[in-house]
């Protein structure tokens, strides 16, 4: 079974079809690898509403890893 994560990253309309645990960690380390590099940036340069995304679906996806 298949489940379905939006994906902020090109387009809001992008999913993504996460299957196994391998395919999740992978989308984890990912959006973990957006946020740090975002928080990098100077404060005026960071994406508020992506980071708020990314720890959103962070938190969803390990919870999807502790319920499989």
């Amino acid at each position: 079974m298949s489940t379905l994560i939006k994906s902020n990253e090109n387009l809001h309309d992008d999913f993504i079809a996460l299957s196994d645990e391998d395919e999740i960690l992978c989308r984890i380390t990912e959006l973990e690898k957006n946020l740090v590099d975002d928080l990098a940036r100077k404060p005026k340069h960071q994406k508020l509403k992506n980071q708020e995304f990314w720890r959103k679906e962070i938190e969803k996806l390990y919870g999807m890893l502790e319920g499989s």
